[in-house]
């Protein structure tokens, strides 16, 4: 069962608390909570053994040699953890998903690389190495030298962003080595910007939030430095935009067929 401290759930960056009302996990009961993660990690097995028939089929057949084979997934899954489910939230249990890159031609296999990285990464790397050019506006970094050799430099750095629903204000994280930090957006001007900081190192259920600590204003001070320029917009600027958008909504192809279908008034 998740491990969640006394008053930790009342303790929460707003947004998560939106999120725990707003997706109703308020209260799940124990026996809900366990048979949830039972499901899960009977659907992660199933998973497995799909994804096993495909590569033994890839195995029989005259293409294994010329695959590079690449497993991931687009978030994780809080199950419990945190007070929350699903996704949405910057813990490690949402935001840290598999990758398992196998070219046994060129990688042998058996190697592990710790480094942080991220699907825009992965994105750079699969053009690399189908020996395509990527968009001078790309974000990402090829991990190709990387995965030849668990030597050579790599930047370490991953960042997410979350401006959809159903939350206070959006927020954005950046991972750096085994430090992590969260900057929640201020959702008005009764409810200032929250953070937190994480040392994943002697944290690693991120249950101890070590951004109000004066030990560690230097970190959140360097954390946030390369957040925004990574972002290359501040997040308070992002979540204004994204609240003007939403107030003048997305029309439904419907909606403009009955635009241009309106008969002209007299």
């Amino acid at each position: 069962m998740p491990t969640i401290p006394p008053g930790y759930l009342e303790a929460l960056p707003l947004n998560y608390k939106h999120l725990r009302a707003g997706f109703l996990m308020e209260n799940v009961p124990a026996a809900v909570v366990k048979k949830g993660r039972e499901l899960y990690y009977g659907l992660t097995q199933w998973m497995d053994e799909q994804v096993g028939l495909v590569l033994a089929a890839l195995q029989a057949s005259p293409f294994a040699e010329n695959t590079v084979v690449i497993y991931t997934a687009d978030h994780g899954e809080n199950m419990g953890e945190h007070g929350l489910w699903w996704k949405n939230a910057m813990f490690d249990t949402a935001t840290h998903i598999p990758l398992i890159v196998s070219w046994p031609p060129r990688w042998k296999g058996g190697a592990r690389r710790t480094g942080v990285c991220s699907l825009v990464d992965v994105a750079r790397t699969i053009v690399e190495l189908g020996g395509g050019q990527v968009p001078g506006n790309w974000d990402g970094t090829s991990m190709v030298p990387w995965l030849d050799k668990a030597d050579a430099p790599w930047k370490d750095q991953a960042v997410v962003e979350y401006y959809s629903h159903p939350i206070a204000s959006g927020y954005v994280m950046i991972r750096q080595g085994h430090f992590k930090y969260t900057y929640h957006t201020p959702p008005d001007a009764n409810h200032p910007a929250q953070r937190e900081l994480y040392d994943l190192s002697t944290d690693p259920g991120e249950l101890q939030n070590l951004a109000a600590d004066p030990a560690y204003a230097d970190k959140v001070t360097a954390l946030h430095a390369a957040l925004l320029k990574e972002l290359r917009e501040h997040p308070d600027v992002t979540e204004q935009r994204c609240r003007a958008e939403g107030a003048k909504g997305y029309p439904s192809r419907q909606n403009k067929r009955r635009k241009k279908n309106k008969p002209s008034e007299a």
